[in-house]
């Protein structure tokens, strides 16, 4: 079944009629997968990627933090190492969380507590826009980096909601 059908009145629209919130509710409670595009103030796209109904990811944008901060502010990694990484990262082609797992600067674990910290951070920034377009992309699956790691927006959604 495509998502359209599941999300049919989700396709497209405005922020200002359908809430951030309401539209990442509809989405964990139908289990879609795909990608959510918003249309910011400023007409710069915003994705935000889910598998099924879970958030697993978000393209980078002005005030989203990358992996490297949220592991810096978490103490989880220096700076040095941050710069080690993200120079062998460019170099190998290689994205940071898997050069810093080769480095053993992390454990897998401690990546997928990062990774989650991140998602998490960028799906509540989302959620408080409430201005321009939107369309659910449900033929668009989430990028293969953004497989690795989903996050229930449940809370993110009532904390949204709540203010």
């Amino acid at each position: 079944m495509e998502t359209f059908e599941l999300l049919p009145v989700l396709a497209a629209g405005d922020l200002a009629q359908t809430s951030a919130p309401e539209l990442v509710a509809a989405i964990y409670r139908s289990r879609a997968s795909g990608t959510l595009s918003l249309e910011g103030e400023s007409k710069e796209e915003i994705r935000l990627f889910f598998k099924l109904g879970n958030s697993c990811g978000a393209a980078r944008l002005a005030g989203f933090r990358s992996l490297a901060e949220i592991l810096l502010a978490q103490k989880m990694i220096s700076a040095d190492q941050a710069e080690r990484a993200a120079a062998e990262a460019s170099v190998s082609g290689k994205r940071l969380g898997e050069v810093l797992v080769g480095l053993r600067m992390l454990t897998p674990e401690q990546l997928q507590v990062g990774l989650a910290t991140q998602h998490r951070e960028n799906l509540r920034l989302m959620l408080f826009r409430n201005v321009g377009r939107y369309e659910w992309r449900g033929w668009e699956p989430p990028p293969a980096w953004a497989n690795e790691v989903t996050v229930d927006p449940t809370r993110a959604i009532l904390e949204a909601l709540a203010l």
